[in-house]
């Protein structure tokens, strides 16, 4: 590989990490939306950690 050029194995790494996280992101980004639509004080989360 000459020097400068991109690492095949590494792009290939990249491109699956990539879709990975792209799959996951919808999940994440509702999991975040329900936590934060009902906020709890410290101590008061009793409800959230049986989930």
């Amino acid at each position: 590989m000459p020097p400068g050029e991109p690492d095949p194995a590494l792009e290939t790494w990249f491109d699956r990490l990539s879709a990975a996280v792209a799959e996951e992101l919808p999940a994440a980004v509702e999991l975040r939306h329900r936590l934060h639509a009902d906020p709890r004080l410290s101590g008061e989360e009793q409800d959230m950690s049986c989930s």
